[in-house]
This record gives structure tokens, sequence and C-alpha cells, in this order.
């Protein structure tokens, strides 16, 4: 029986930085855009939507929806 179910969504437990990039690398190319690991240096550690935030101005788009 599960006593106990730990969410990590910010990747203080698990890891999870490079996943996210991935995933945020293929979305923003889902759009038409190319992006890079380097987009996302100054992004993480900033939340989902400053995440994506900071990377969309790394990439030069200036309004991100």
């Amino acid at each position: 029986m599960i006593r106990a179910f730990i969410f990590d969504i910010d990747g203080v437990i698990a890891d999870s930085e490079d996943i996210s990039i991935e995933v945020a690398i293929d979305y923003f190319g889902s759009i038409g855009v190319r992006a890079t690991r380097e987009a996302f240096r100054e992004a993480l550690g900033r939340g989902e939507r400053g995440f994506f935030d900071t990377a969309a101005a790394a990439l030069g788009l200036t309004v991100f929806i």
C-alpha cells in the first residue's frame, strides 16, 4: 500500500533540468523556433513561466503566450 507520494516539480529532489530543456527545445521547434540548450542557461530556476519567458527572450521573441 502506498502511504506517501512525493511530487518534485522544481528539480530539488530529482535532477529534471535536462529533460525540461529537451521538452522546451521540442516545444519551440513545434512553433517553428530553433532553440539550443544555451537559450535556457539563464532560465533555469525561474519557475515554469519564467523558464519559458526567459528562454523566449533569449531567442529574440518579444511575446510568449
